[in-house]
């Protein structure tokens, strides 16, 4: 947490100090699993479709280099069974 000490016009003329808190505002989610594998290109989709198809993964962030890339890979993971909203 950060503190500020303010000293405006009114409260420095007045010799008042005025103290705000802040606090950032978003925190850190402590239960995010992080992993990085090494696949080749032609296994990267299957790997995908393990990894999503095991029941202790409840959702997943994947990142395509363009929208078209990102529509195939939807759009095979919904012919396997996937769902990818």
């Amino acid at each position: 947490m950060a503190t500020w000490d303010l000293h405006d016009g009114a409260c420095a003329a007045a010799g008042r100090r005025t103290d705000v808190e802040a606090t950032p505002p978003a925190t850190t989610v402590e239960k995010v699993c992080q992993k990085v594998m090494f696949v080749d290109k032609n296994g990267k989709i299957d790997l995908l479709i393990s990894l999503m198809k095991d029941p202790e993964v409840s959702s997943a962030l994947v990142f395509t280099r363009t929208k078209h890339g990102a529509d195939k890979v939807a759009k095979k993971l919904c012919s396997c069974r996937v769902n990818a909203d």
